[in-house]
């Protein structure tokens, strides 16, 4: 079968699988991360710094039997600024909007006060409603026989507790699985993926997952991952896909994001900002890409604007002799030529728009509107 088969309605095969799955979750806990290795390559900039995903980013994986369209979305915060409030905006949306919802959260710490407050927000989105007094109650009460299993080809499980008897695996197809409560009118199906699972000290496995199984009760499935490795990708892409409704691809097979060349050049440089700066500055700074065309020797050339708040921000990406600007150009341009492949040249000019964060008309010509 071709790639445009796939997006044929009429050529589609019985029981093709289609949809969005919206990644949700507070800030770094390792959302683009996920989306990018079930995608396989980076579409979406990653850094420690907290709130780097401004925008909605699309990550599209296609087989022959599904289609997947990943949302990656900006962490939800507490917004001090104009930004910060459509960045919200943008991940609150995303929500009703998908088929699956992935609740993404760091499970190497107890849940905050911010993931609960998401779990109750992606409850009421996607209108989950359970019946009181239910028989089909989780699995995990103490006391039950049944244990836990999520980690793949593990028999003892969470290699943490090696020889516990409350081991934790999540082998699919367990009879210790996560019930689904019948009677639920949920229009989006909610699998808590607990995340960072190789940093969860072993004496708080149990009570950091029952914990977040506590404050995320609208779930039907949950995995243990962890996504800078790969880890149970395989498993949670198995509950993804049955999740999905069946239907034809909304992508050609061979397209995994709908961003835009430039789009894509402005968050790499943005990126090596973010991991060459400190502080506050990465959070001031915007890139905006004002051409990338190839030119007739084949080199492609990329000119883009770095915009900051103040002019004290400016001298320090510029640094001494323009030494900081280089380095932050000569890594950009690196990923700008894995991204085009082949020989990019870069041209950024560093310049001072005041308050752009608190300003909609600035925001919108910088892509965030």
């Amino acid at each position: 079968m071709q790639d445009n088969d796939l997006y044929d309605l009429d050529a589609t095969p019985a029981g093709h699988r289609s949809g969005f799955v919206a990644v949700i979750g507070r800030p770094n806990v390792g959302k683009s991360t996920l989306m990018n290795r079930f995608v396989g390559q980076k579409v979406a900039i990653v850094s420690p710094k907290p709130q780097t995903t401004r925008s909605r980013i699309l990550g599209i994986l296609t087989h022959e039997d599904y289609q997947v369209i990943f949302v990656d979305t900006p962490g939800l915060h507490h917004p001090r600024h104009k930004l910060g409030q459509t960045m919200v905006a943008t991940a609150t949306h995303a929500i009703p909007d998908a088929d699956v919802v992935l609740f993404l959260v760091d499970v190497s710490v107890p849940p905050t006060e911010q993931d609960r407050a998401i779990a109750k927000l992606i409850q009421e989105q996607t209108h989950h409603s359970y019946a009181k007094g239910s028989a089909a109650a989780h699995s995990h009460i103490k006391g039950s026989a049944a244990t836990h299993s999520h980690i793949k080809g593990s028999t003892a499980t969470h290699s943490h507790i090696k020889g516990s008897a409350a081991t934790h695996s999540h082998i699919k197809g367990s009879t210790a699985t996560h019930s689904h409560i019948k009677g639920s009118t949920a229009t989006a199906s909610v699998i808590l993926v607990l995340n960072k699972m190789d940093l969860l000290p072993p004496d708080k496995v149990q009570a950091h997952t029952e914990a977040y199984w506590k404050a995320a009760p609208s779930h039907q499935e949950w995995m243990m991952t962890v996504a800078t490795e790969g880890k149970n990708l395989d498993e949670l892409l198995e509950l993804i896909v049955a999740a999905l409704p069946e239907g034809p691809c909304y992508y050609p097979g061979d397209q995994v994001t709908d961003q835009t060349e430039r789009e894509i050049g402005a968050e790499l440089i943005r990126e090596q900002v973010l991991r060459h700066m400190r502080q506050e500055i990465p959070h001031a700074v915007a890139v905006v890409v004002e051409e990338f065309k190839e030119r007739e020797n084949g080199v492609v050339y990329v000119g883009a604007n770095v915009f900051v708040e103040k002019d004290s921000q400016k001298g320090i990406i510029i640094g001494k002799q323009g030494q900081m600007l280089r380095q932050i150009g000569s890594a950009a341009r690196r990923e700008i030529e894995r991204m085009a492949g082949g020989q990019v040249y870069l041209d950024l000019w560093v310049k001072v728009r005041k308050k752009w964060r608190w300003d909609e008309r600035e925001l919108r010509r910088m892509g965030y509107g």
